[in-house]
C-alpha cells in the first residue's frame, strides 16, 4: 500500500490512533478521531509527550510496554485527558512496533463513554426491575396475609354472631316453655335470664355497630358531628346503660372526672364508642382487681381519658400492632372478639384530632390513654379512606 493510501486509512479510522516514539515518548502522528477524542488541534498533540494525555495509572502502564515488541496490550477502564481538564473513559489497545531502526508505540483508543452510559442505564433498569419485583413480592405477601386474616375474621364473626343469637333463642324458648306449662319462674331466675338476654342483645348491637363503623371508616364515609360534651354526663350515661351487664362484683369499677375538666367540643357518638370499646376490653380481660376510667387535664387546651385495669396485660411484642384491623393479642386467655374494636378506637380518635396510646405489662394490666383537644377543628369533618395500614373490610 502506498503512503497516500495508508494515510487515508489512518485518518479515516473510526478509532483514535496515536503514534509516538518509544525512546522520547513524543507523539509523531494522530488521526482525526484522536483529535476529536482529545478535543485538540494537530499541533496541540504532535510533539508533546503522549503520557500527558492519560491519567497517571494509564500513562505508567503504557510506558511499561517497552521490550514487549509486537505484543499488543489491552488496557480497559482507562481515562484520557481532553481539553479543559475533562476526562473520558476509553479502552486502549497498545503495542510497540518496529519502524526501521527505532521503535514506535502504536496506541488505539476507543471512546467508552456511550458503552458505559448504556451499561449504567442497564444497571439502573435492572435495579428498578428488582425494586419493582420486591414491591410485587411484598404486595403478594400482603394479599396473602389479608386473605388469611379475613378468613380468620369471618370465622370469628360467625362465632361472635352465633353465641349471642343462641343465647337469645335458648332463653326465649325457656321462657315460652315455662309460660306454656303454666309455670312461673322465680323472680331471681327470670332476672338472670333477662340479664343474659340483654347482654346478648348488646353484644349483637355492638358487633353490628363496630362492623358498620369499619365500613364507614375505610370507605371514607364517616363524618364528624361536633357538639359540646360534658364528660361527667357522658360517664354517667355509660354507667347507667350498662349497669345490668357488669360482672359478679369481683372487679371494682371506678369512673372519675377530675374537678378541673372542662366541657369539650367533639363528636359525642364517636367518643362514646371509643370509651365503650376500651372499657369493654378492660372488662373482658380483667377477672379480678379494678378498672378505673378517669378524665383529667394533662396540659392546657387538652383533655385526657385514661382507662386503667389490672387485667392480663399485653406483651411488648404485641403493643405496636394492637390498633391494626383484625389484630388480636395472644395473651394466653380465651376470649371473644373480631379484632376490630381497637382499630375503630384509633381511627375515631384520629378523626377527633387526638391521640391514643397504650402502656402495658403482661400479667399486670394495661393503661389506655386518649388525649383530645378541648375543641376540634370543624373544617376537617370527614375520615380519609383506609390508608393502607390495614386491609379494608370486604365480606
Amino acid at each position: 500500500m502506498n503512503t497516500k493510501g495508508y494515510q487515508a486509512i489512518f485518518d479515516e479510522a473510526p478509532d483514535a490512533i496515536v503514534l509516538a516514539d518509544l525512546a522520547s515518548g513524543r507523539i509523531e502522528r494522530v488521526n482525526a478521531a484522536a483529535r476529536a477524542l482529545f478535543e485538540r488541534a494537530h499541533d496541540e498533540l504532535v510533539g508533546h509527550a503522549y503520557g500527558e494525555l492519560f491519567d497517571a495509572e494509564t500513562s505508567a502502564r503504557l510506558q511499561s510496554l517497552g521490550a514487549d515488541m509486537g505484543q499488543p496490550a489491552r488496557i480497559t477502564d482507562a481515562r484520557v485527558r481532553a481539553a479543559g481538564g475533562v476526562t473520558r473513559p476509553v479502552d486502549i489497545s497498545a503495542a510497540v512496533v518496529a519502524a526501521g531502526a527505532r521503535s514506535v508505540v502504536e496506541i488505539v483508543l476507543r471512546d467508552d463513554t456511550e458503552r458505559r452510559r448504556a451499561e449504567a442505564e442497564l444497571r439502573d433498569a435492572r435495579a428498578r426491575l428488582e425494586a419493582q419485583n420486591a414491591e410485587l413480592r411484598l404486595a403478594q405477601a400482603r394479599l396473602i396475609e389479608i386473605d388469611r386474616v379475613r378468613s380468620e375474621f369471618l370465622g370469628m364473626m360467625s362465632h361472635e354472631l352465633r353465641t349471642p343469637v343462641n343465647i337469645l333463642i335458648g332463653y326465649t324458648h325457656m321462657l315460652l316453655e315455662s309460660v306454656a306449662a303454666g309455670e312461673s319462674l322465680p323472680p331471681h331466675e327470670r332476672a338472670g335470664i333477662l340479664r343474659r338476654m340483654i347482654a346478648g342483645g348488646h353484644t349483637l348491637s355492638e358487633l353490628v355497630e363496630d362492623t358498620l363503623s369499619v365500613l364507614r371508616l375505610d370507605g371514607g364515609a364517616a363524618s364528624l358531628d361536633p357538639e359540646s360534651v360534658t364528660l361527667d354526663t357522658l360517664f354517667h350515661d355509660l354507667r347507667g346503660n350498662d349497669r345490668l351487664l357488669r360482672g359478679d362484683g369481683s372487679v371494682e369499677e371506678r369512673w372519675v372526672v377530675e374537678p378541673d375538666v372542662p366541657a369539650i367540643v367533639t363528636d359525642r357518638r364517636k367518643l362514646r364508642q371509643v370509651v365503650t370499646n376500651l372499657v369493654g376490653n378492660a372488662r373482658k380481660f380483667t377477672k379480678q382487681g379494678s378498672i378505673e376510667v378517669r378524665a383529667l387535664v394533662p396540659r392546657p387546651g387538652r383533655v385526657s381519658i385514661r382507662i386503667t385495669d389490672t387485667g392480663c396485660g399485653i406483651g411488648a411484642e404485641d403493643l405496636p400492632r394492637i390498633f391494626e384491623l383484625y389484630r388480636q393479642v395472644k395473651n394466653g386467655l380465651a376470649h371473644d372478639g373480631c379484632g376490630i374494636g381497637l382499630y375503630i378506637v384509633r381511627r375515631y380518635v384520629e378523626m377527633l384530632q387526638g391521640q391514643v396510646r397504650c402502656s402495658s405489662t403482661l400479667g399486670q394490666g394495661s393503661v389506655f390513654t386518649i388525649e383530645l383537644p378541648q375543641g376540634i377543628e370543624v373544617a376537617d369533618t370527614a375520615a380519609a379512606p383506609c390508608d393502607g395500614t390495614a386491609a379494608p373490610l370486604a365480606i
